[in-house]
């Protein structure tokens, strides 16, 4: 419990980056014009942090004998992965 405590807070923060990365590519390519790409994206930003929120609470209430590791383990995979993506897309961003 003290380690779900713990990365709950972060863990949103880490769908939020998912969910921010695949808006802001929708919106991109709403100002371009292109409608089925923006469209396609913003369904992309509500399916992908769902499914990985939905992965992590998943994971946090597995009743194994390996759930604590499997769940570090994931959790920072899941940290790692969205630093990642911060750090290359603040790398490319421009203004809309």
């Amino acid at each position: 419990a003290v380690v779900r405590a713990l990365t709950a807070i972060p863990g949103h923060a880490s769908f939020g980056v998912f969910m921010g990365v695949f808006y802001s590519a929708a919106k991109s390519y709403d100002l371009q014009g292109n409608t089925e790409r923006s469209r396609y994206f913003r369904i992309l930003s509500v399916v992908v942090p769902a499914l990985i929120h939905g992965a992590y609470d998943y994971i946090a209430t597995m009743e194994t004998t390996n759930n604590n590791i499997l769940f570090i383990v994931f959790i920072v995979v899941l940290f790692a992965v969205s630093f990642k993506i911060i750090k290359d897309v603040s790398r490319n961003d421009r203004y809309l």
